[in-house]
């Protein structure tokens, strides 16, 4: 049976119409699952830098003291414990909510 130049035609048109449907509803789906795990890391890695923010606030307002006592002469440390106390639990919630990294296959 020979097909006429017109099927042909019609049937490579058809068959790249395929194609690139397929490859759409590909990206779509891969799309749809990226957008999913970026929505579920997004918060814990805000968690995590606004926690690192007040860890610096905290490392700041002790190294002040720390450079007040020593331009005054004296050596009380009693202020840097608040700082101590602030910078604790916070250093806990980082290191626990720390995303890990994927580690990639060795070739």
């Amino acid at each position: 049976m020979r097909l006429t130049v017109g099927r042909r035609v019609g049937l490579t048109f058809a068959s790249v119409l395929l194609v690139v449907a397929a490859l759409g509803v590909y990206g779509f789906v891969s799309n749809q699952l990226a957008a999913a795990r970026l929505g579920e890391t997004v918060p814990a890695a805000m968690d995590c830098a606004l926690a690192a923010g007040e860890m610096e606030l905290y490392a700041r307002g002790a190294a002040q003291v720390l450079s007040g006592q020593a331009a005054a002469g004296t050596s009380d440390l009693a202020p840097i414990a608040a700082a101590r106390d602030g910078f604790s639990p916070r250093r806990s919630a980082v290191s626990s909510e720390r995303p890990r990294p994927r580690r990639r296959p060795r070739r």
